[in-house]
């Protein structure tokens, strides 16, 4: 069991980990940034020496992932370096992380959540601001606040269970990454930011019935939902369901 003076400094690392990106460069990504962040951890062990240099090199040696989801390969790292793992172990497991952290990671956030909740501002703001003026207006203010606070918990609750769940499963951090909450379901969360931008697109339209558009889009991506449709075939079919509908309330009504 270990003591309270070589327990994982986890808010300190936590802190850190928002300056992941800050000496990023061409040589080593964010090599410098990762090291910035488990470098409480030589202090927790008091390492001196050798053993600090070695492990300054390999702590800031190359790394490159999804800047809210390296907190995963930080935990990990810093599991093996309190165990005192080899040298070898603890390179093998940065290079094993470096392409899912990256590409489930920019899977989640980039092309979904931050499209998503970008959507469901604009929306907001049409809903409560109708109908929208040109200059500023006091009532943005909390529609757009209220997503970023929404965003920025989600986004720092996945940077302190990266810590934690790292941390906790060490080598096998790869498997606990895949069984995440946001990771497994990507694909509900593609189709609902489907859901939202058709929304969107038919509320600033001029069409005169925009239920038919938006429920004729949500019941066509619900059925490729069901039978495990490509993402990009769920949201083209579920488009040109929507505008077929569309088009034919448009020429129903005139």
């Amino acid at each position: 069991m270990q003591t309270e003076k070589t327990s994982p400094p986890f808010l300190r690392m936590f802190l850190r980990s928002f300056f992941l990106q800050v000496v990023l460069n061409y040589e080593r990504m964010q090599g410098l940034g990762f090291g910035i962040i488990i470098l409480p951890i030589a202090r927790s062990l008091e390492l001196r020496g050798k053993e600090l240099s070695d492990f300054l090199r390999r702590s800031f040696s190359f790394f490159n992932s999804h800047p809210y989801y390296a907190n995963y390969a930080a935990g990990a790292v810093s599991r093996l370096e309190m165990d005192k793992a080899s040298e070898r172990e603890i390179k093998s497991l940065k290079e094993q992380l470096l392409g899912p952290l990256g590409l489930l990671g920019d899977q989640v956030f980039w092309y979904r959540l931050k499209p998503l909740f970008g959507l469901c501002a604009v929306i907001a703001v049409l809903l409560i601001c109708w109908p929208v003026r040109a200059g500023f207006r006091n009532e943005y203010i909390p529609a757009v606040v209220s997503i970023l606070i929404l965003y920025n918990i989600l986004h720092l609750w996945v940077r302190r269970q990266g810590l934690i769940k790292g941390y906790a499963s060490g080598s096998g951090v790869i498997e606990v990454l895949k069984n995440s909450f946001l990771i497994r379901r990507r694909r509900l969360l593609g189709l609902i930011c489907a859901f939202t931008a058709g929304y969107y697109l038919i509320n600033v339209s001029h069409i005169s019935d925009h239920s038919i558009g938006f429920w004729s889009a949500f019941v066509s991506a619900s059925i490729c939902l069901y039978f495990r449709v490509r993402l990009w075939a769920a949201v083209l079919f579920s488009l040109t369901i929507a505008l077929v509908f569309t088009f034919i309330a448009e020429i129903r009504i005139f």
